[in-house]
């Protein structure tokens, strides 16, 4: 049985809001976002974490060496296999297996679906990323007058994406949290830290190619059956995002065959 502090405690925010998630992506195939400026994605620097002796090199550079070996690879999970909200029962017996009785589910959120489709492949993931050290935050927010700013973690997202293209290549899904850009919450927001976790929807990274874009990975999102659109491209800037800019790459949890 999973882990009980592996149901991340932001899935049971009362304000992470399935309506309000599920509207956002809905509007995505009607809206027309303006892109992300070059200068609202800032790279993280020396002074920023970076580990001394990491190679100096720009962003458009690390994604040149990091889509060099570049390989396809089919979803790594059958799509018949797929979770999807049919599967609410199923889905919800099994989180609630591992809770006491007055600690009961009713609703689930994007996170029980993506947790559980991993597990259904044999693997459990790591924690959230304020309590897990492996797991990778490579897109953070940070307060910036009355808006916020996006600051890449550039050691981070290396690492990120080297581990996605390894574990896909095996066969492995992998759990990955996205920054929607049209839903506005922010469940992952905590005053102790000086950053916030943009995390708003998690998916499951399950395949990996190239098109006309560029090189993405791809998921199942459990609010519908996989398509074409599911794609994250890896851009020059070192950030991950779907065609239109609606969906961010956030985090990676690592998976681990239990």
């Amino acid at each position: 049985m999973p882990q009980p502090w592996l149901f991340n405690q932001w899935a049971c925010s009362p304000w992470a809001t399935e309506v309000g998630r599920r509207t956002a992506a809905d509007t995505e195939a009607t809206s027309v976002l303006p892109p992300i400026r070059p200068e609202d994605i800032r790279q993280a620097g020396t002074d920023d974490g970076i580990t001394p002796g990491f190679p100096s090199i720009s962003a458009a550079e690390w994604q040149q060496s990091l889509t060099a070996d570049w390989l396809d690879k089919a979803p790594v999970i059958p799509l018949a296999d797929q979770i999807q909200e049919a599967d609410f029962t199923e889905v919800l017996d099994w989180v609630n297996s591992t809770r006491a009785a007055e600690n009961q589910k009713s609703a689930l959120q994007c996170f029980d679906y993506a947790h559980y489709q991993v597990w259904e492949a044999g693997y459990a993931i790591s924690g959230p990323g304020h309590a897990s050290p492996t797991t990778l935050l490579v897109l953070l927010e940070y307060p910036d007058g009355p808006g916020v700013r996006t600051e890449v973690q550039t050691e981070t997202m290396v690492e990120a994406v080297s581990y996605l293209k390894d574990r896909l290549q095996a066969g492995t899904p992998v759990l990955i949290g996205l920054r929607l850009r049209l839903f506005e919450e922010r469940p992952n927001e905590r005053r102790s830290t000086p950053y916030i976790e943009p995390t708003n929807h998690f998916v499951v990274a399950v395949g990996m190619g190239t098109d006309d874009e560029g090189f993405y990975i791809s998921f199942f999102d459990y609010m519908h059956g996989f398509a074409e659109r599911d794609r994250l491209y890896l851009r020059p800037d070192l950030t991950m995002t779907n065609s239109g800019d609606y969906r961010h790459l956030t985090e990676v949890r690592r998976s681990t065959r239990r």
